[in-house]
């Protein structure tokens, strides 16, 4: 991991830690929104997460598929509130490759504007098409 890479992890790691949100933090956005996906142990669920770091309350998030052009992102699930627990399949938009998963966050920041901003992007091989231990 170069210096650079490392220096922009710890600075997500301390925004994240700032908020209150578990889990490793994979990059930032400037829009200051963090995803973060982590698999429930021994199941195939996982814990999507977001945090803002000018939002005072995140009222949902929409997971999306990062996909090329020409076609359009794909639509994975709608959270209310700031976490929940997803489908390994339903993450798994790109079947038989790598998944690219980011969100589109719904949020009010601390003057009570409503903002939207997306997120990193987080890369991985979910849902039991893929993996065979599920």
């Amino acid at each position: 991991m170069t210096l650079r890479k490392k220096l922009a992890w710890l600075a997500s790691v301390a925004a994240i830690t700032s908020l209150g949100v578990a889990g490793p933090a994979t990059a930032t956005t400037t829009a200051g929104c963090i995803l973060t996906i982590e698999r429930q142990i021994g199941s195939d669920f996982y814990t999507a997460t977001v945090g803002c770091t000018d939002a005072a309350t995140i009222s949902a998030f929409d997971l999306k598929g990062d996909d090329e052009w020409p076609n359009p992102d794909d639509f994975i699930i709608k959270i209310w509130g700031s976490t929940g627990t997803v489908s390994g399949d339903y993450l798994n938009e790109d079947v038989g490759a790598r998944d690219e998963i980011y969100a589109k966050v719904y949020y009010t920041d601390f003057g009570g504007k409503s903002r939207t901003a997306n997120t990193n992007r987080v890369d991985g091989y979910f849902g039991c098409v893929i993996d065979p231990v599920c």
